[in-house]
């Protein structure tokens, strides 16, 4: 109970340490979990105190959920992954579009996060990162693509289209007159991506 390990590791004091430096609404992700257990816990977020990506809920979001099977991260097929999504943590742009501010690891930072992230401190064996293209909440789009096209791309497209266009329903276009449909071949390739396409 009192030493810093589990659930009182030092994720608690680098969660305290961020919610004192910023008031806005933001989420946390991290590279570890805290539980002891063999296995770890999807909601550490819940346990100590801070909004993250990953959550274990029997009855979690469905358009959460819809979300995360869109993009990939979680199999239709398998129900367990709907009562226990692994979030966005690999996911990096997509954490961009989704309020992921603050990243937490124990280890080296992984090469997205050195192009993308500031090293902000450590508290003990936690370092802190801040993601430096995180969107504000309400942001917009002028294009939108057909959820069937978007369903049939590779998952890193999936990202880079996500960073252009929202993603409609095709029985639901119309009702979005304002918006232009992208085309794929609009997109850039995954190759092609750095840090100035993802700045801009």
């Amino acid at each position: 109970m009192s030493q810093k390990k589990a659930y009182n590791d030092y994720t608690l004091d680098a969660v305290a340490y961020v919610g004192r430096i910023d008031n806005s609404f933001f989420r946390i992700d991290k590279t570890y979990f805290s539980s002891a257990a063999w296995y770890g816990s999807f909601n550490d977020g819940l346990v100590q105190g801070y909004k993250g990506t990953s959550c274990y809920n029997p009855t979690n979001q469905l358009y959460y959920i819809h979300y995360l099977q869109l993009m990939g991260i979680s199999n239709r097929a398998y129900e367990s992954e709907s009562r226990e999504p692994i979030g966005l943590i690999n996911r990096p742009v997509l954490e961009s579009l989704n309020q992921v501010k603050y990243m937490l690891t124990k280890n080296s930072a992984p090469l997205f996060w050195k192009i993308a992230c500031d090293s902000i401190t450590a508290t003990g064996d936690v370092k802190i990162f801040r993601n430096n293209f995180v969107l504000p909440l309400g942001f917009t789009y002028k294009y939108y693509i057909r959820e069937s096209a978007f369903e049939n791309i590779p998952n890193n497209q999936k990202d880079l289209v996500s960073l252009k266009a929202c993603v409609l329903k095709d029985n639901e276009i119309n009702k979005f007159p304002g918006l232009h449909e992208f085309e794929l071949k609009d997109t850039f390739v995954a190759s092609a991506f750095n840090a100035e396409l993802y700045r801009k």
